[in-house]
């Protein structure tokens, strides 16, 4: 893992594949894809998560801890990787006026009309 952060809603991180050829698409135990790397990882944190709320009482999450999707992306070259970096590392200092953010969506009495950042906006929803 190289660059990372953790947000109240979503994770962003850098996972290296030391050794990948790019040009080959391997997938098996001594060359795990992506896909399976994620899937571990996964795992491996829920894992953790629940030790944790069954040993120390952490709170217990309502729903599921993650989604079933993720977002991917190859990083080509050093300047994107930087600009990456950088994304990631100033994450959290976005999370006040992130959109998904349930700080910036207050109730405003009728079911169609929230209040995001001092500005009305339609939800696209009726009761």
């Amino acid at each position: 893992m190289d660059e990372y952060s953790i947000m109240p809603n979503h994770f962003h991180g850098i996972l290296r594949i030391v050794g990948a050829d790019p040009c080959v698409r391997l997938a098996d135990k001594a060359n795990p894809s992506v896909r399976t790397s994620v899937q571990w990882f996964k795992t491996m944190t829920l894992a953790a998560y629940m030790r944790g709320v069954n040993n120390y009482g952490w709170p217990r999450f309502a729903g599921r801890l993650w989604q079933r999707n993720y977002y991917e992306r190859i990083i080509r070259n050093d300047d994107e990787l930087q600009h990456i970096r950088r994304y990631i590392e100033s994450n959290p200092a976005r999370w006040a006026s992130d959109k998904e953010n349930p700080d910036n969506w207050q109730f405003r009495g009728r079911c169609d009309v929230f209040c995001r950042n001092g500005q009305e906006e339609f939800s696209g929803r009726l009761c």
